[in-house]
C-alpha cells in the first residue's frame, strides 16, 4: 500500500511533535530533580543517563519557553 505525500508529511510532524513533548517532560523532570535535590548538573545527568550536555541544553531551552 503506497502512502501520499500529506500522508507521510503528517506522520513526520506527528514524530516531530511527540519527540519535542518527550523532550519538554524530561526537561521538567530534570529541573525538578535538581531544584528538589540540590544538585549539580553532573548529578542530573547520571540519575538520567543522559550527558551534562543535554541536561544543559534540555533546562536552559525550557527556560527559553
Amino acid at each position: 500500500m503506497k502512502t501520499s505525500l500529506r500522508q507521510q508529511h503528517t506522520a513526520a510532524n506527528y514524530l516531530t511533535s511527540a519527540k519535542h513533548r518527550q523532550i519538554e517532560e524530561r526537561a521538567a523532570m530534570v529541573a525538578q530533580f535538581i531544584v528538589e535535590n540540590n544538585a549539580t548538573v553532573r548529578q542530573a545527568a547520571k540519575q538520567f543517563g543522559i550527558s551534562k550536555s543535554t541536561v544543559h541544553k534540555d533546562v536552559t531551552k525550557s527556560n527559553e519557553f
